[in-house]
């Protein structure tokens, strides 16, 4: 009985024992199978963010900073289009078409490819989704549908907005993106691009923007003339509107330069009109409704012919509305009260008295 009882208490202790061994082995089991799917988590999780944050990146950061120097290397190479044409686009439809073909293709057409190269959007997203597949494992497919840009109140006149719209198709495995990026928006510097205006006004003549913003004085003259500075004016058309020749007033954005003789205008075509380079070349001027009477700055002529014996100061006018605005009117002259003629041919200021422009009279 005893024995029997023994006995029975050892199958019992040995079946506990074998219970507590089983459910050991099973707690074990469950611990790793834990670990396990908690680490698949969580790599899951990584990815996703990564992919996650590379699409939103490519929307913001990348594509912008990519398109801001491709659509400044367009708007060089559409001014160089114009440069060889020696013609003004036809409107602003032409503009932004040609700055597309640009950007997508490398041409403006094909005959100023030589300044684009092979610096396309499409070749440098090309890089881009080779980079991302290589380091990141990640697919990115993005496909560039079209641009636009524009100048107004938020670019002043001095930047340029673009805005390209693209396909983006990124497959990492654990997700997937499809979005049409309908606002990949960067902004353009027009420092440093070519004025296509003067391009054809003005043929071989140094045609970069850079902008000078005052003060403007009798010291500071010589340095705006003689440097091609621009500065904003909101009489003057906006830096797109000189590619296709538009001359109407942009109160956000016009920009302009004061041209210099035998630099921008040689002595046999010199107009009488004011010094300022739309002025000079549309007359429009006589459109900003102030009185219509040319200055010419007699007093002012020997300090600039000082500074560049080669670039004689003669036959400078202005309009009263840019005296006024380059503070100059203390040392201004009515033209019809200079005590002589004006004279067509190249003439150095050498003293007192008028030397200008007129009808083929000459000063005596």
């Amino acid at each position: 009985m005893s024995r029997r009882l023994m006995s029975g208490n050892k199958a019992i202790l040995f079946s506990m024992i074998a219970i507590l061994v089983l459910a050991l082995i099973s707690l074990q089991f469950m611990g790793m199978q834990k670990i396990t799917l908690t680490t698949e988590a969580e790599a899951f999780q990584t990815r996703f963010r990564i992919a996650n944050g590379l699409a939103n990146d490519l929307e913001s950061q990348i594509l912008p900073r990519l398109l801001e120097a491709d659509v400044g290397r367009a708007l060089y190479a559409v001014a160089m289009y114009v440069n060889n044409s020696k013609e003004y686009l036809t409107n602003e439809a032409e503009l932004i078409r040609l700055v597309n073909n640009s950007v997508m293709n490398g041409t403006v057409p094909a005959d100023v490819a030589l300044y684009r190269g092979n610096a396309t959007l499409p070749n440098q997203i090309a890089n881009l989704q080779k980079q991302v597949n290589d380091q990141l494992r990640i697919d990115v497919t993005i496909t560039p549908l079209n641009l636009t840009i524009w100048q107004d109140n938020s670019t002043g006149p001095t930047k340029i907005k673009a805005m390209m719209r693209a396909q983006l198709n990124l497959n990492a495995g654990v997700a997937s993106w499809n979005r049409l990026l309908k606002n990949v928006t960067t902004t353009v510097e027009i420092e440093n691009l070519l004025d296509p205006y003067l391009m054809v006004q003005a043929p071989g003549t140094n045609s970069t923007i850079f902008f000078f913003d005052g003060p403007y004085n009798i010291t500071t003259l010589p340095h705006v003339v003689y440097n091609r500075t621009y500065t904003y004016e909101e009489q003057a058309p906006s830096f797109l509107q000189r590619f296709y020749n538009d001359t109407r007033k942009s109160h956000c954005c016009g920009i302009e330069s004061v041209l210099v003789l035998n630099g921008n205008v040689a002595p046999t075509r010199l107009l009488r009109s004011s010094m300022i380079d739309w002025c000079y070349y549309s007359h429009n001027c006589d459109l900003i409704g102030v009185a219509k009477t040319y200055y010419t700055l007699e007093t002012v002529a020997p300090v600039m012919t000082s500074r560049d014996q080669s670039l004689p100061f003669y036959a400078f006018m202005l309009d009263y509305y840019h005296l006024t605005k380059y503070n100059m009117t203390q040392y201004a002259v009515p033209e019809n009260e200079c005590s002589c003629n004006r004279a067509l041919r190249p003439q150095r200021w050498d003293g007192p008295g008028c030397i200008g422009i007129a009808e083929n009279e000459i000063c005596e």
